[in-house]
């Protein structure tokens, strides 16, 4: 059986699938649920599943070349940034919200309610930018929206050696209440605090030009202090990241492959943390020169 827990409460524990509760208002919100949750899969197969920004037949042929059954108990748990970019990201939402799959909360999640929210106020769908056409705020259902709204911001895989889920990463030598939500769905890289010229904790970067990649500051600080008294799980599991695709450092593994900019969508399956990938099926192209608008186009495509 599948749990869904509250670190600080027993009695919280859940079943899936479905077994949210809101994160951040709309339909069927009535209360911010816990950020941080554990998951328990007993001996399921768990498949951890990097950034699918809305390519919905590429999440679907991954499934399948995994052999995924949730009739045998096959937990999915996605990193994060579900949606934009991509050619469908209302079917990917609804595939994870009525197949009872698990995420944790991105940047592009949060982008997609603002711009969902926009709409239901307004009427007008917002226009498409870099991330994308916004055309499915539309057809997202008041299921949906409470399924994303009900996101965390990490998810603890108890049975799986503790290892921890999150969509962009953590800052070292930071106890896990104590981050920063802008800082998991959005970190990079990490300013050590000598580099930065005080002292104390280091630093997140939310881009790429100071400090070092996360997880490898992620590495050493796990094997400099010892992983038994690293105040996270250490084997962390990400997304976010596509400049730098697969990412396999000891401690953290990144899964965001860039699938929808003509990369491949990629699956680590737990516990044995065989990677499987599939290929891209489009990439995105700006929409004309005036604008950094862009969309998403089958390859091949002109």
């Amino acid at each position: 059986a599948v749990r869904e827990s509250n670190p600080s409460s027993a009695a919280s524990s859940l079943r899936a699938p479905h077994a949210h509760a809101p994160f951040c208002g709309g339909p069927m919100a009535e209360a911010a649920p816990e950020p941080h949750r554990k998951l328990r899969t007993g001996s399921s197969r768990v498949l951890v599943i990097g950034d699918v920004h809305g390519c919905a037949e590429e999440l679907k042929v991954l499934l399948e070349k995994c052999d995924f059954s949730a009739a045998q108990g096959d937990v999915v748990v996605l990193v994060g940034d579900l949606i934009n970019k991509g050619p469908d990201s209302a079917e990917v939402v609804r595939l994870a919200a009525d197949g009872g799959f698990f995420a944790v909360l991105g940047n592009h999640d949060l982008i997609g309610l603002d711009r969902w929210s926009s709409w239901r106020e307004n009427g007008i769908v917002p226009r498409a930018d870099r991330h994308g056409s916004y055309d499915y705020v539309a057809r997202l259902r008041d299921r949906d929206i409470a399924w994303l709204n009900s996101l965390p911001l990490t998810l603890e895989l108890t049975d799986q050696g503790g290892a921890l889920v999150v969509h962009a990463g953590l800052v070292p030598g930071v106890a896990l209440d104590q981050q920063l939500p802008e800082d998991m769905y959005n970190i990079r890289n990490i300013m050590s605090a000598s580099a930065s010229g005080g002292e104390g904790q280091c630093r997140a970067v939310h881009g790429v030009s100071e400090g070092t990649a996360w997880g490898e500051a992620w590495d050493t600080h796990c094997n400099a202090v010892g992983t038994s008294k690293v105040l996270v799980p250490c084997f962390v599991l990400f997304g976010h990241d596509a400049p730098r695709g697969l990412q396999q450092w000891e401690h953290a593994w990144g899964l965001d492959t860039n699938c929808c900019d003509g990369g491949t969508l990629t699956a680590c399956i737990l516990p044995s943390r065989e990677l499987v990938s599939v290929p891209a099926l489009g990439s995105l192209h700006r929409v004309c020169e005036e604008s950094d608008a862009r969309e998403w186009r089958p390859i091949g495509s002109p």
